[in-house]
């Protein structure tokens, strides 16, 4: 089958003006694999590494794109990619932001890649299957996907006593897309509030938001966890009609399918209520015409920042041009 598409750099994933910083680049996934968790730490993880973060660190996992990302990167260290930075110079991130580096590293290398997103059950937390979100790429030679768990290093596996190679996962077992989840939980097998981020973001909005990120993430569009732009997204689950049910039961087959065209992902898309489509086209087109002004991220220097992580509102001071000492 043809997978070129997972080649190309989304709007996300692109370096656009930082593609200099990718002359190099190492070319095996593995050994890109090894750049990005020299450049990124995870926020909730800093103890492993002995550092701890402030206010205005934890607010770069706010960053949407690789361009702002790579940006407070040299901000922070302004040494090549391939230069492992000590943990308390690394980008404060979550798994995303591990995945999505990985991600604009190897479409780079010409590497078909793809972000998935959905839950994973090998973390020691409050709940069963963890929001949890990882790369898949194509491996040319062997003719088939091979998954990897970017965020973690062996810090993390000896933490979490995880045995198995996170860098060629294991198909069963261990990790559920979006849509496995949702369909899991639509035939009683899974029960929903055992899937979420924490004990206020569970349940089958959980669910259905891994969904369609993971859905989005398969064309192109590799948005924030809390990127909930439209109607379908932030609805009850009780409040969905039975067409929008049966096309998520859809939707989540087509994204279980390893080998599922870009075709039939189009035709998807084609069938989502009108207000889907156009909610996130002009939620990109705002954050692209703002960006091309030069504002971006930093339209809101020196102001609160309001989001919902995990189910609660919080409240950040958006990033500076340099990190705060």
């Amino acid at each position: 089958m043809d997978f070129s598409c997972y080649s190309k750099q989304s709007k996300i994933t692109d370096p656009r003006q930082f593609i200099s910083m990718y002359k190099d680049l190492p070319d095996s996934p593995r050994e890109l694999l090894r750049v990005v968790q020299g450049l990124v730490i995870h926020g909730d993880q800093g103890k492993l590494y002995g550092v701890t973060f402030g206010k205005r660190q934890m607010a770069e996992e706010l960053l949407r794109t690789i361009p702002e990302m790579l940006e407070k990167v040299l901000d922070i260290d302004s040494g090549t990619l391939t230069s492992t930075r000590p943990p308390h110079l690394r980008l404060v991130g979550m798994c995303r932001d591990y995945a999505l580096l990985l991600l604009s590293f190897l479409r780079h290398k010409g590497i078909p890649a793809r972000l998935r997103v959905g839950f994973a059950d090998y973390f020691q937390s409050e709940l069963k299957y963890e929001d949890h979100w990882i790369i898949e790429y194509y491996h040319l030679q062997e003719h088939r996907w091979v998954r990897v768990d970017a965020q973690l290093d062996g810090i993390q596996k000896a933490h979490y006593g995880i045995t198995f190679d996170t860098e060629d996962m294991p198909w069963e077992g261990g990790y559920l897309l979006g849509g496995q989840a949702w369909t899991l939980c639509r035939r009683g097998e899974r029960h929903p509030e055992d899937f979420g981020y924490n004990k206020n973001w569970k349940g089958w909005h959980s669910l259905k938001g891994n969904l369609l990120h993971d859905f989005n993430s398969l064309l192109g569009m590799e948005l924030l966890p809390w990127d909930l732009w439209t109607e379908l997204s932030t609805k009850k689950y009780s409040n969905l009609s039975r067409y929008e049910k049966d096309l998520l039961d859809e939707m989540a087959m087509l994204t279980s399918n390893p080998n599922i065209s870009e075709k039939d992902l189009l035709v998807l898309f084609n069938r989502l209520p009108k207000e889907y489509m156009e909610a996130i086209q002009s939620k990109f087109k705002l954050l692209y015409a703002l960006e091309e002004t030069d504002y971006g991220i930093r339209i809101c220097w020196n102001q609160s920042f309001l989001f919902y992580k995990g189910g609660k509102s919080q409240t950040l001071l958006c990033l500076h041009k340099k990190r705060m000492p």
